[in-house]
């Protein structure tokens, strides 16, 4: 049985995507079968998803291969915050003695 391979990182969980699980062969050169992959549930945010697959030689005997997806925490840039404005107000007395409309 093939090692499981190294996590992959991906930015969203929707870059985690079934993967092609190898051809495995028994010592006779005969091939498993595999089952169709199942995935975990995404997570919330960030962490990991796997792919679990399991194979079945010609005994019954089963084999799990696991591929990991590492979902990075999501990544933000804000714009700056803008420049202060300023603002002159121009005031008439009528309008300081609430005369203006």
């Amino acid at each position: 049985m093939p090692d499981d391979p190294a996590a992959v990182h991906v930015a969203c969980a929707v870059n985690a995507t079934l993967p092609t699980p190898p051809v495995v062969t028994d010592n006779c050169g005969r091939t498993l079968s595999v089952s169709a992959g199942v995935p975990s549930a995404d997570p919330t945010c960030a962490g990991d998803k796997t792919w679990t697959f399991t194979y079945t030689d010609c005994a019954n005997q089963t084999y799990t291969y696991v591929v990991t997806y590492t979902i990075d925490p999501p990544v933000v840039d804000m714009p700056d915050d803008p420049a202060a404005v300023h603002v002159a107000l121009l005031l008439t007395l009528p309008c300081l003695l609430r005369l203006c409309y």
